[in-house]
This record gives C-alpha cells, structure tokens and sequence, in this order.
C-alpha cells in the first residue's frame, strides 16, 4: 500500500493519547437542535415541489446529528441515531434524483412523466413518506455529499441504500464544487469497487493514495487531501485485506488528523468562520464508518473516541 509521511508526522505527536473531543454541550445546545430540527420540518415540507430540498434537509440532517451527540457523546439515544439515518436518507434521496435527472429520456423531461422517486424519511417529528420527481437542481451535486450519504448509510447499516448509491451513475456526482482533483474520481470510484466487491479494489485505493501526494494536486489543499480523505483510504484498505493490527492504528490517526483539521486556524476558502464550531466536526463520519466496517466483519476496533461514537460502531440491541 502507498504511504505519505506527512499525515502520519502530524499524528504521531498526539499517539500516546488521543486528542478529547473539541466542542462540548453548553447551554446554547438544546437551542440548536430544536432550531435545527425546525429547519429540517421547514425544508421537508416543500419537498414535493421542490424536491431539490433533500440536499437541504441531508445537510441540516448532519448538522442536527452533531448537536445532539454534544449531549449524547456515545449515540445511546434513539433521536440521534435517527438523525444520522435522516442524512442517509435524504442524502441518497437527493443523488438517486441528481441521477435521474443527468440521464432522463428528452421526451420525459419535456412532458414532465418521469417516475416519482418514494422516499421514506425519519424527520425529528417522526417518519413521513415523499414521492419526489426528478427535478434537476440548479446547483450541482458535490461529491463530498455522495460521500457523507455513503458513510451515514454504512454507520446505520442501510444496505439497500447503500446499494442506490453506488448505482448513482459517476457523472451525476462531483459536479459541483469546483473541478475535482484526479485523487477524488479515483477514490470515489475505490469507494464503489468495495461495495461492489469488485477484484481490483487494492489497486483503485493505492492508485487513490498515490494521487493525495501534494504534487499532484491540482485545486485541493494538502490539509483537505491528506487530513480527511488520506486516512480513510487507508483504512478502507485495512478493512478490505482483514488487517486488524494495522487498523486500529491507522484509526487512532484518523481521529488524530480530524481533530486537528476541526481545529486549525484558517485555511480552506469554504470556513469563512471559525471552523471548531461546524456540527460536521463534532464526530468523525468517515472514520467511525470505517469501523462500523470492520467490526461487522470480525476485526476488533479498540480505539475509543467521542469522535467515534460507541453506540454507532456497536448499534445496541434495545433502543432507549
């Protein structure tokens, strides 16, 4: 497996413990989450006309998990859990209609007869069901939420979504956001080759490694490259060739890096504010999706973080 020396100099610093959880619950979070969870009822509500909304409802869906695991750090709370599930739903909703609409027949798209999408999706004031035309939508999809779908859909053990999203055709997704740099076509088609259980995933993730290397970067910043995607690359591969040892200890570098990216100072354009304070940063999605991975297929995760929550890794068997 390729390797860089970067990300794992910066997490070698903080390997003898890792880094506690940045954000804490304060009297400020119960307003969050029931302003946020009104947000959610808001854009849900226009969905059958303006389905376009899933994505809105996918991001406040994020937003709403974060707030609430301030207070619930292990994800022992059936509503939290729920709010993850909300953001797989919705975010497979939204690329399941990108799609549709990228490869609509003319004729449909003129007299307006494409199929409705059904959707079932768990809102903070409970499940409702949707039927969503294919409208497309005025900005791009990005790949970044193909991706947190993906992952949501992994970590809540949504099969059938999962499925719907890798059939998402390639050129609906990554078409927003800017060009996209090779290393993230590459990874996102290594993403599908697992799920797919196709033969040369090893290879689709070296190759989406060696493309992280910063000269090879041509509209990311090595901080994105290397502090958010480099490390699950890594651990897709671990998960994918049974490496528990190596797992656990490409894990603690995960949450290492994600900490420190959640934490630093500046940098990308897209944090015009103080980044510490972005619900996405308040757990780690990609890395406790990963490990929701390999415990479903045998290898033991021993690394504990708020930044992985328990009950998400290890669903329990009761709901409180």
């Amino acid at each position: 497996m390729a390797a860089h020396e970067e990300p794992k100099a910066a997490a070698s610093r903080a390997r003898q413990a890792l880094p506690p959880r940045h954000a804490r619950a304060d009297e400020a979070t119960a307003g969050l989450v029931e302003a946020t969870a009104r947000n959610i009822a808001t854009f849900a509500s226009h969905l059958p006309k303006a389905p376009a909304l899933t994505r809105k409802v996918a991001n406040w869906a994020m937003n709403l998990t974060g707030h609430l695991l301030l207070s619930d750090p292990s994800a022992a709370r059936a509503e939290t859990r729920r709010s993850l599930l909300l953001v797989a739903q919705a975010g497979t909703a939204a690329c399941v209609l990108a799609g549709r609409a990228a490869h609509a027949p003319p004729e449909q798209a003129a007299t307006d007869e494409a199929p409705l999408l059904r959707v079932t999706l768990e809102l903070p004031a409970g499940a409702q069901e949707f039927a969503l035309p294919p409208v497309p939508s005025r900005t791009p999809l990005r790949v970044a939420e193909w991706q947190n779908a993906l992952w949501a859909a992994v970590i809540c053990r949504e099969r059938r979504l999962v499925e719907d999203l890798v059939r998402v055709p390639e050129d609906a997704i990554g078409r927003g956001g800017g060009a996209l740099d090779p290393y993230m076509r590459a990874w996102t088609g290594a993403m599908r080759a697992f799920f797919r259980e196709d033969a040369d995933v090893y290879d689709r993730i070296n190759r989406g490694i060696e493309l992280t290397a910063p000269e090879e970067l041509r509209n990311a910043t090595p901080e994105i490259a290397l502090h958010r995607h480099f490390p699950l690359m890594r651990l897709l591969f671990d998960v994918a060739a049974g490496w528990s040892d190596r797992f656990d200890e490409d894990l603690r570098e995960a949450v290492c890096l994600h900490h420190a990216f959640w934490t630093a100072r500046g940098g990308p354009e897209e944090f015009t504010t103080d980044r510490s304070v972005v619900p996405e940063g308040f757990f780690a999605l990609g890395p406790t999706a990963l490990a929701c991975l390999a415990h479903d297929r045998g290898l033991p995760v021993g690394v504990t973080s708020d930044y992985l929550p328990e009950h998400l890794i290890r669903p329990p068997t009761r709901t409180p």
